[in-house]
């Protein structure tokens, strides 16, 4: 693997950061006590009052009266805004009661180095305090996380929720009041000063002086939280911006190795098959992990996510883990109709790691290649790009389409539309050779040597014409994603994995119509002689 002269270790990764413990108190919220045995790092007898996570990270240099930190916090990267990693030391894994296996733990919404309001198309009330959490958007990442984990998706789970009485600002602790004033004021100096200093969640509108009334209502009316998460790894795609030199690929990746080789060692057991290893410090074990497990594994998660009827709605590769997992749930939702939902996370989500591996693409907030564009991502993108998609088709469960009324009308037009133009073509075959319907049919059983069943035939070009509609309109855009060396896999993916069903659909199509296998063929001969003009009683398949 080539290297890059210049600086050889990034150190803004895993980056040490500025911990000061704050009062709060653990709260109930949202159902998450639901399993509280399956948190390791916490006993009955923890003080809910003043609890070993209620901590936050302040800017460097900044005085403050000091107490222990009982915890150390670490910044991934700078790719992580208001999101630290928690030091547990290597080796430490655990599951929740749906198996899901973690290997990090982290607080999100205690990064008080720079707050301010800013806005955002996710809350109901349109504005948030950035580097902080509040109830609306945390009440939703949370119930989405249930959801999710009961479906088998790889994905975050809140174990606490702490409710801080006081925060800290310029050296000070104030009380949530206090800070909710300074955030007011803030926000009025950037509207007079015209500072935009708009987020990736933020609106296209900017603040204005007719906002100050619904910020202030809106701090009035939130509160803010910690919620302490576990997580596969903390380690995302994005990461892969801050990656220097080998040295910094070889620490990222000897940590999400560490994580996945604990993680195979159970699911071997489990399958009873022998666990994939991977090395940090061997090239083929890095290439083997970026064009194989880890795309298989992301694929699987996004189609399982996909399969119980939601999307994502904001899938980048700051939201989804180097070990495949899917993070930041606030902006889940259920999904469109059709499979609109579907086609916007599958391409915003390969169009953001495209930008991430080619060197040809400008990365995000970025105006130069990076190390990883540079020397490893172009190599290992083909393969890569083609194992997720092949990943994402076959675990998508394609059943959980017929519960969409919009799609299953379009299916059965497209039934009969392939019903009155097979039918149209047929007329125009018997009319341009002057043959009956039963001499054509004699006709190609003597050249073929065998009868034709004229039935399963039709059920064929049937499930046929199903299988291009529902490509047609589930991934249509699928099409032109970068680096699929054969579309033909593609095809035979869905192929494989919607056989049954189409077969079924084809089945309850003919079904609903009256058309049972014993009359398909005395009724599709009536289609033909009406198309032909020789019959006068002849309908037409009713639709």
């Amino acid at each position: 693997m080539a290297e890059q002269t210049g600086e050889l270790v990034n150190p803004q990764v895993y980056q040490p950061k500025e911990t000061v413990p704050v009062s709060g108190e653990v709260v109930d919220l949202f159902g998450i006590q639901e399993e509280p045995d399956w948190f390791p790092f916490i006993k009955n007898g923890i003080e809910k009052t003043s609890p070993i996570f209620s901590v936050v990270s302040v800017a460097p240099g900044t005085l403050v009266e000091r107490k222990p930190s009982p915890v150390q916090l670490v910044k991934t990267s700078p790719e992580h805004g208001r999101s630290f990693e928690i030091d547990l030391g290597a080796g430490v894994i655990w599951s929740d009661k749906h198996g899901i296996i973690y290997g990090s733990l982290g607080i999100k919404g205690n990064n008080l180095e720079d707050t301010y309001i800013d806005t955002d198309q996710y809350s109901p009330f349109k504005f948030k305090v950035i580097g902080l959490q509040d109830k609306p958007l945390l009440e939703t990442a949370i119930k989405n996380s249930q959801t999710l984990r009961a479906a088998g998706v790889e994905t975050e789970k809140a174990e606490l929720i702490i409710k801080p009485k006081e925060v800290i600002v310029d050296g000070r602790r104030l009380t949530i009041e206090e800070f909710k004033a300074i955030l007011l004021s803030r926000a009025r100096q950037d509207i007079q000063n015209q500072v935009r200093r708009h987020g990736i969640f933020a609106t296209d509108q900017e603040l204005k002086e007719d906002d100050l009334p619904r910020i202030d209502a809106y701090l009035q009316s939130t509160d803010f939280y910690f919620s302490v998460r576990s997580l596969q790894v903390a380690e995302r795609f994005r990461d892969l911006h801050q990656i220097k030199s080998i040295q910094d690929l070889t620490r990222i990746m000897s940590r999400v190795f560490g994580f996945v080789n604990q993680r195979e060692k159970i699911e071997a057991r489990q399958q009873n098959r022998p666990p994939q290893v991977f090395d940090a410090g061997k090239d083929e074990d890095i290439e083997r992990y970026f064009t194989d497990y880890l795309p298989a594994r992301l694929g699987a998660n996004l189609a399982k996510l996909h399969g119980i009827g939601l999307y994502h709605d904001f899938l980048t590769g700051h939201n989804v883990s180097l070990v495949g997992s899917i993070y930041d749930l606030d902006s889940v939702k259920p999904q469109k109709e059709g499979a609109e939902g579907q086609q916007k996370d599958f391409q915003e989500l390969l169009a953001d790691l495209d930008k991430i591996f080619h060197p040809g693409r400008v990365p995000f907030h970025r105006d130069e290649k990076t190390w990883f564009q540079e020397n490893l991502g172009p190599r290992i993108a083909p393969n890569f790009f083609e194992a997720l998609t092949m990943s994402y088709l076959e675990h998508l469960p394609l059943h959980k389409l017929s519960d969409q009324p919009n799609l299953q009308r379009a299916l059965d037009l497209e039934l009969d539309s392939t019903m009155e133009d097979g039918a149209q073509e047929m007329a125009e075959y018997l009319q341009e050779n002057r043959v009956s319907f039963d001499e054509a049919l004699a006709k190609e059983a003597e050249e073929t040597g065998q009868e034709v069943d004229f039935v399963e035939e039709l059920q064929r070009n049937l499930e046929s014409a199903l299988h291009s509609k529902l490509w047609y309109l589930c991934y249509e855009n699928y099409s032109d994603i970068p680096y699929i060396s054969d579309s033909r896999q593609m095809v035979e993916a869905i192929q494989n994995t919607a056989r049954e069903w189409i077969a079924n659909q084809v089945a309850l199509y003919l079904t609903n119509r009256g058309l049972t296998h014993e009359d398909i063929l005395s009724a599709y001969k009536k289609l033909v002689e009406a198309k032909m003009g020789t019959s006068t009683t002849a309908e037409p398949v009713k639709t």
